[in-house]
């Protein structure tokens, strides 16, 4: 076998944008906004004009791109655009390979690959991808890759549940291990994180989309997410793993904030959002992943609860956690949303002795319905569904009703405790009850951080009611989070997240605005 390129890249994991346009011009163009890349891959099969490519064409795409270029021309057998003759695309991959290119990538199960390695010009990156989960053949294309000997491997499945990223991330390691640079990880929202936990276990790559909506591939975190919000280039082989499970949680600003605070502080620890509806299969991978605590929003909080080996006080009472630390044995559990609510409410008024209607029935609504009753306010928990509110209250020691008693009753303070409102939702422009209830003398306090300003919180301020944005709520939570996570309890991080919280909200709107 004759010696082959080496991967240049090593050992530190690189980050490599996919682009995939339709012309040279478009590329340049997106060339522009590559800051913090450390490589991208073109994708010539998107192109509309590759009949007429040429070296001298290809060399200009190199010369002209602020960071190395490497080209693949993906078949249409690999899911990928090429239709054509399989000698053609060789002598395609051929001509890139001379043009300058940092890396060509050739697909594994390619008559010719093992050829193309004898004569390559610069490194290959041999590749194959499957479009669904845990692959039966993984083994033999390992061992085959382990016969070739490329300059980099890349293994890629579908994920249908967080879990089954895990065989591709451990064959990912087991490569890296014997001198093999790799990237193996999973596509589709399900695989998402594993393509940071790929990161964070010495891959080589980790491929990025230039911006949000312009993801090549399903699962694709934005250049900017890995770069800003992840800062995946301070993380290290041996980096300690928290995160977030649930479902949905891409409207989530915890990883931003708290990737933030733990970067601000020097710790070699990284937080890791994990999507999807399977508890028992995020618990499988944070598991094999040795996560030291996670973050937990809905549909889990209950579950979660249930399942815990040991509880703080408010989650035995009111069956919910938001907040897991793992443990030699099992996992403790805790409530940080219920104290939240009391602290935020507590910079407008004081909670004692208040009439409080909580608007919802899950685990916030108990642990904040349970919290307020400790500090003294006179509670009640209203649902659309009279027995759910009925149950909440006996569990968070209160009175329950329906929804319409907030149109009759007499309250100092409501609370919503419910989605509704929530940005990306089918519900983002509704509100929990209708605002014509409100009298204008309430204070009004919406969990929902996402948008800043719901629906609920315009029609209340135009109500003249006082109003309590969600954001104050949700960093005092994710502040008590924190010091639980980290073991800090010592720890005052609650003007970093602000900071940064707002900041990305400033950019939600401006974007909503553009």
């Amino acid at each position: 076998m004759k010696r082959r390129p080496l991967w240049p890249f090593s050992p530190d994991t690189r980050i490599c944008v996919s682009l995939a346009e339709p012309n040279t011009a478009a590329l340049r163009e997106k060339f522009d906004h590559l800051e913090g890349a450390d490589l991208v891959e073109i994708r010539l099969d998107a192109l509309d004009t590759l009949h007429n490519l040429t070296r001298e064409i290809l060399t200009g795409l190199v010369m002209s791109s602020p960071v190395p270029v490497g080209f693949t021309l993906r078949p249409m057998w690999q899911d990928g655009g090429f239709d054509g003759d399989e000698l053609d695309r060789r002598r395609f991959l051929e001509e890139a390979a001379v043009s300058g290119a940092a890396f060509i990538d050739v697909e594994l199960d390619a008559e010719w690959v093992a050829d193309f390695l004898d004569d390559a010009q610069c490194p290959v990156v041999v590749s194959h991808h499957w479009n669904f989960a845990r692959p039966a053949d993984l083994s033999q294309k390992v061992e085959r890759i382990g016969r070739l000997a490329p300059s980099m491997a890349k293994l890629v499945a579908t994920a249908e549940v967080p879990s089954d990223s895990l065989p591709l991330l451990s064959v990912g390691e087991q490569l890296i291990m014997s001198g093999q640079p790799a990237t193996c990880f999973c596509m589709g929202e399900a695989g998402k994180a594993s393509r940071l936990l790929a990161a964070g276990r010495g891959a080589a790559l980790v491929y990025a989309a230039a911006s949000v909506g312009n993801e090549v591939a399903a699962g694709q975190w934005s250049l900017r997410e890995l770069v800003d919000e992840f800062q995946i280039s301070r993380w290290q082989q041996g980096t300690k793993l928290c995160g977030l499970i649930g479902h949905p949680i891409s409207h989530s600003l915890s990883p931003a904030i708290f990737n933030s605070v733990i970067q601000e502080r020097g710790l070699d620890v990284a937080y890791i959002p994990i999507a999807g509806e399977d508890l028992d299969s995020a618990l499988d991978l944070v598991s094999e992943m040795d996560f030291q605590g996670l973050s937990v929003t809905m549909p889990f909080k209950d579950e979660i609860a249930s399942r815990s080996t040991r509880q703080d006080d408010l989650v035995t009472t009111v069956g919910a956690a938001n907040t897991v630390v793992f443990e030699d044995s099992g996992f403790a559990a805790y409530n940080t949303d219920g104290g939240a609510l009391v602290e935020a409410l507590a910079t407008v008024r004081p909670v004692e002795t208040a009439r409080i209607a909580v608007v919802g029935a899950g685990g916030a609504a108990r642990a904040g319905a349970s919290a307020l009753v400790a500090a003294g306010a006179a509670v009640t928990i209203l649902n659309r569904t009279e027995a759910r509110a009925k149950e909440a209250a006996e569990l968070s020691r209160c009175s329950g009703g329906g929804l319409e008693q907030l149109e009759v009753g007499d309250f100092d303070i409501i609370v919503n405790a419910t989605p509704v409102g929530m940005q990306g939702t089918p519900m983002a422009e509704s509100t929990p009850f209708p605002p014509e209830w409100l009298t204008g003398r309430e204070v009004v306090l919406d969990m929902v951080y996402r948008p800043p300003t719901t629906p609920l919180l315009r029609h209340a301020t135009e109500r003249g009611c006082t109003t309590i944005e969600g954001l104050e709520m949700f960093i005092r939570q994710a502040a008590a989070q924190y010091r639980l996570l980290m073991d800090d309890p010592a720890a005052e991080p609650l003007d970093a997240m602000r900071h940064v919280a707002e900041r990305l909200l400033v950019n939600d709107l401006s974007t909503r605005d553009d």
